[in-house]
């Protein structure tokens, strides 16, 4: 206890009392002295209490008076059986304060969305409640636990030890808790917390749905629905947009919340309304059932696909289209000179093509659109990409993952040509093919074989089978060659494949030339004799009187590849292409294996290692330094299969396999197939432009706010604009200005209740952007348990005690506070009060003089 004075001057006016007592020498009051004594006693005394009240003193106290404010959480997702619990209970703490005499302060709140008072326990029983905003009732399809402290708060008195009482399930949906906390804290006000269970109603429930802001038209997009279900169910979830049906996946619920990943699929690009359904039979409550979310479909993308031979384009082209992209189908003459010639693709498949077909300046538009505009290029591999004609040293290689060269030895090679010496190869044709097999003797190492047998009707040796290193006598006996009598193939191929046998090469290949018919025989026994002793044929038809048809079929029993040529200045080209790959520097071919994986990427999401296929051939490369290796061949010395990595702004990948029925035949049975290539093109293609304008909308503290970022087409920021949208609230539009807040970036914000859906749209440069906002769902039917972590968080924080007896609420637990007295109103009281004694002691005789 301590006494303070405001005013210590009037303490100047006590030697007064003196004057006063000595007056009392003066007086023509005719009274008993000891009357006269009393009187200016009442007078100096008044005097002295007078003079101490102008000091304004003050007597400060310390004791552990309580304030404690009740706050009862009813809103929807409490159980009335918890409510009720919680009545009972702050009754008997009213009570138990009360019957300790204590000088407590009691202050009864109910809350849901928004507080209301209430006089006394029971009252909480007979109090307004409505399911929305109605003046004079506790709204409980909200729990705005903020706003309830603060005005719990704002209730206890001030010199109280203070004390909140929280009963909830803790589950508030309103409000920021986490700056009202704060506030608590700078306050010294305890928080004590008490679970409320929630609604028991067994069932299942939609508890929230992640969607990505903008999805790809045609593509499957992942989002996430979070559920909560009592127990072990079987249900169905269901997405529609409209009056379509997206999805529907059946899932097995467990006990307590879980997240289901989706992948629906939006055929159609612009705003996208979406709404999630769960169907779970015998759930009592199916108004918590439904989840809402918007997204953006963007167009689907667009790539550009190529194929070097287009008959069989079929397989890639199916996948594909099934997997949501726009194609278009161009040939490898037709591609753009200018890096804007591509700029309506977002991604570019040369697949099999030979680079002698594509135009240098489309190459190096090629690059620079992958490099500069973010273009995404796919080169796959096949017959036609390999080789010191292929793409080495262009601009399509510097814009791959890997270099089109392969530093290995050559093979063990036995190469054998049957060429067609018949009357019909007289001239030209003739004459060419001897310039192609002396070409194709060049290539060979000096440690290679070859051997050149000419038939027409019969056939003979010019070349038996021995080294390459003997080119001056083979391209000798080359020029020899005569054309003469007609076409029997049979005889001189079954010749070959006797003298082949006896060579102990590692790789035997025959590459047959003709231009007419021949007699029929069994060329299919013999053919695939050969195979199976490892001997691959190929066949060239030159003309339209060869027999394409046993050609084509020779080539295929015999593992190689069928050419049919009008013009007989190709054969030199066929020769040497055949002749590189034979050797299998920058080609592997005919040993079927399968790609091992590297690293796991998204690409491969949702395929299994074990599953992959064969392939039977690749084209030989080497990773650059940057370049990420997927897949590759295996073994000991292992071939990049599959490759990619950034190029600039863009992205770049090589499939060293082919896709179609020559390597990957297993692989288009295999259901990856689709998969593979729709992912792989996906990761790759060109998604987001960088001028594309980033218009984003969200609803927060009950406003709808919107951003727009702006760049120009160098990617600068656009200053100083003064965009606006039209914002639609329930058929009612209004402008909103957005202002400048960055560089490029301008906001604005409009009121937006949380019921209210709204539509905001922006004109945009180009084309309209549009964006939609959905009502904010009913958390409070979703009966989760009660947050327990979130109430001892709370308690905790502020210093009070989760889940406590009434003991410990009411013990004060060492907690004091000094309460101030102020005493000059007493002072002032006792100052009048003698007054009037005095004026009566003056006006009454009291004492008689005879006494």
């Amino acid at each position: 206890m301590s006494l303070s004075l405001t005013h210590s001057w009037p303490l100047l006016l006590l030697p007064a009392v003196v004057l006063l007592w000595w007056a009392r020498r003066t007086t023509l009051i005719e009274f008993h002295p000891r009357q006269i004594d009393l009187m200016v006693g009442a007078r100096v005394v008044a005097f002295i209490a007078a003079v101490l009240a102008m000091t304004q003193p003050v007597l400060y106290r310390t004791g552990s008076w309580m304030a404690v404010a009740y706050v009862l959480d009813v809103s929807q997702s409490v159980d009335p059986r918890a409510i009720e619990d919680g009545i009972g209970w702050v009754e008997d703490a009213v009570a138990q304060g009360a019957s300790q005499g204590g000088d407590e302060a009691t202050h009864l709140l109910a809350f849901g969305g928004n507080t209301v008072a209430a006089s006394e326990p029971d009252a909480f029983r007979t109090l307004r409640v409505a399911d929305g905003v109605v003046a004079g009732a506790v709204d409980r399809s909200a729990t705005d636990l903020a706003s309830a402290l603060d005005r719990a708060v704002a209730a206890l008195p001030p010199h109280h030890v203070p004390r909140v009482v929280v009963l909830s399930d803790g589950r508030d949906n309103a409000g920021d808790l986490a700056a009202a906390v704060e506030r608590l804290e700078l306050d010294g006000v305890r928080v004590y917390a008490r679970p409320a269970s929630a609604r028991r109603e067994d069932g299942a429930w939609v508890d929230q749905v992640a969607v990505p802001d903008t999805v790809r038209a045609g593509a499957p997009f992942e989002f996430d629905v979070g559920v909560f279900s009592r127990e072990a169910a079987d249900a169905t979830l269901r997405v529609t947009s409209g009056n379509l049906i997206l999805l529907t996946e059946e899932v097995r619920l467990e006990a307590g919340s879980q997240e289901i990943r989706l992948l629906p699929i939006v055929d159609d690009a612009g705003v996208v309304d979406l709404q999630i359904e769960l169907l779970v039979e015998g759930d009592p409550v199916v108004a918590n059932n439904t989840g809402r979310a918007t997204t953006v479909a963007q167009p689907k993308l667009r790539v550009l696909y190529v194929e070097g031979v287009p008959e069989r384009s079929g397989y890639l082209l199916s996948a594909l289209t099934e997997g949501g992209f726009e194609v278009e189908v161009a040939a490898p003459f037709n591609l753009p000179v200018s890096a804007l010639g591509y700029e309506r693709f977002d991604a570019v498949i040369l697949s099999d093509v030979d680079a002698r077909m594509i135009d240098q300046g489309a190459m190096i538009s090629l690059e620079s659109w992958v490099s500069l505009f973010g273009g995404g290029l796919v080169v796959v591999g096949g017959e036609s990409v390999f080789g010191e004609d292929g793409y080495q040293d262009t601009a399509v290689e510097r814009a791959m993952p890997v270099w089109f060269k392969a530093e290995r030895e050559p093979k063990d090679l036995a190469l054998v040509i049957a060429l067609d010496k018949s009357y019909s190869m007289v001239g030209d044709k003739m004459a060419m093919a001897k310039e192609a097999s002396k070409a194709a003797v060049e290539l060979l190492e000096d440690e290679q074989q070859f051997g050149l047998l000419a038939f027409d009707y019969h056939f003979y040796w010019p070349v038996p089978i021995q080294l390459a290193s003997r080119r001056e006598r083979i391209v000798e006996r080359i020029a020899s060659i005569e054309a003469s009598s007609p076409t029997n193939i049979y005889p001189a191929l079954e010749d070959v494949y006797l003298s082949l046998q006896t060579t102990d090469a590692e790789v035997k290949h025959v590459i047959l030339l003709s231009d007419g018919k021949t007699y029929e025989d069994d060329y299919e026994t013999l053919v695939t004799q050969m195979r199976e002793d490892e001997i691959t044929v190929s066949a060239v038809a030159v003309g339209d009187k060869a027999d394409r048809e046993l050609l084509s079929a020779i080539a295929e029993w015999g593992g190689g590849r069928f050419y049919f040529i009008a013009d007989p200045t190709r054969v030199p080209e066929i020769f040497v292409d055949e002749t590189q790959m034979a050797q299998g520097i920058t080609l592997e071919e005919g040993e079927p294996f399968v790609p091992q994986w590297v690293k796991p990427v998204e690409a491969l999401a949702g395929i299994e290692p074990e599953d992959m296929p064969e392939l039977s051939g690749y084209v030989r490369t080497l990773p650059k330094d940057n370049a990420e290796i997927v897949l590759d061949s295996g073994g000991d010395e292992p071939d990049p299969i599959l490759a990619r990595w950034q190029y600039g702004l863009g992205r770049s990948v090589f499939f060293a396999s082919d896709a179609k029925n020559r390597w990957a035949a297993e692989w288009l049975e295999w259901d990856g197939f689709a998969k593979l290539w729709t992912q792989l093109i996906r990761e790759t293609a060109r998604t987001d432009d960088f001028r594309e304008p980033e218009f984003t909308v969200r609803r927060e503290d009950g406003l709808a706010r919107v951003s727009l970022a702006l760049l120009d087409d160098r990617g600068r920021f656009r200053n100083a604009e003064r965009p606006a949208v039209t914002v639609d609230v329930g058929g009612e539009e209004r402008e909103l200005s957005l202002h400048q807040v960055a560089p490029g970036l301008y906001e604005a914000s409009t009121p937006l209740a949380a019921e209210e859906e709204a539509s905001v749209r922006w004109n945009g440069d180009d084309a309209p952007f549009e964006r939609h906002l959905l009502p904010a769902p009913n958390a409070e039917d979703r009966y989760l348990p009660p947050d327990t972590a979130r109430l001892r968080w709370l308690a905790e924080a502020t210093g009070g005690i989760f889940d406590p007896s009434v003991e410990r609420l009411l013990d004060p637990a060492g907690q004091t506070v000094v309460r101030p007295t102020r005493l000059w109103p007493l002072l002032a009281a006792l100052a009048l009060a003698l007054y009037l004694v005095n004026m009566l002691l003056r006006r009454v005789r009291v004492i008689r003089t005879d006494s």
